[in-house]
Formats: C-alpha cells, structure tokens, sequence
C-alpha cells in the first residue's frame, strides 16, 4: 500500500511514518518523497496514492481543501474504491485513532469481511466497539511501544 503523509510539523510526520510503517511494516511504502509538508505540494506531485494522512490544520489552508479537489477531479487518487477493494479483501483490519464518526472513515468499517479479525485502537470508546474483536482504549504511543 503506497501511504502518503502531508503534515507541516516534522516531527509529527516523523511519528506518523514510524506509527504507520508500525502497523503494517511489509503492507505499506512511505518514502521521503511521500511526505508533504504542505497541501499544495502533495497535489503538485500527482502522484498515485492508496491513502493519504493529511493534518486538517495546515498554516494558510484547511487539509480539507486538498481533500474536496482530489474528489472533484478523482485524478490523484480514488481514495474510496481502493479503501473499500482493500478492507473488504483483508483478513485483519486495523482502526488506530479514529473515533470511528467522521466519515467517508467511518463507513469504510462495514466493508471488513464477516470472517476477519477487526481491532479499534483509539483513547476514547467508538460506536464500532461492540464489533470489534479487540478493542484497547489507551494513548496510542503507548500502545506502539509495547509492540
């Protein structure tokens, strides 16, 4: 899965690479060439993505805005087709910090296979709890450290 990141602060795009290479180290790509540190520059490059980590709060622009273009144009990437071929194919899905609420996230859960193992990593409880085969309400550094 080839993963771009788009983040302003080093040191938290530092942590999202080591999080995500974490939970999936032989089931994802991230190069330093996929890691943004703006918006602009991530749809600049056209580069061809299975999922993007974008921070909503970037200086002079809302990591929303990149979102809504790549919808409109669907040219960089089909986010929802791959995410729904990808989850409803897998034999483990993984949540980690998503309250599970915010959506096209939220609705990608209902794809994961009926005979796959589902584990919600996140601080708060989500309404998908109940479903989940493991669910552990802690601070997700923490959790990565234990692995």
């Amino acid at each position: 899965m080839r993963i771009a990141i788009v983040e302003d602060n080093a040191a938290q795009a530092a942590e999202l690479v080591r999080m995500t290479e974490a939970c999936a180290p032989f089931a994802c790509e991230i190069g330093e060439e996929d890691v943004y540190s703006d918006a602009d520059a991530f749809l600049a490059a056209r580069r061809s993505y299975d999922l993007a980590l974008i921070d909503c709060l970037l200086p002079g622009k809302s990591g929303v805005d990149p979102v809504r273009r790549i919808r409109k144009s669907g040219d960089v990437f089909s986010a929802d087709a791959r995410s729904v071929r990808a989850i409803g194919g897998c034999d483990l899905l993984v949540v980690v910090g998503s309250s599970l609420v915010v959506y096209p996230a939220a609705g990608l859960v209902r794809y994961c296979p009926n005979d796959a193992k589902f584990v919600i990593i996140n601080y708060d409880p989500t309404p998908y709890d109940d479903a989940a085969d493991l669910v552990i309400h802690e601070d997700i550094s923490k959790v990565f450290e234990a692995l």
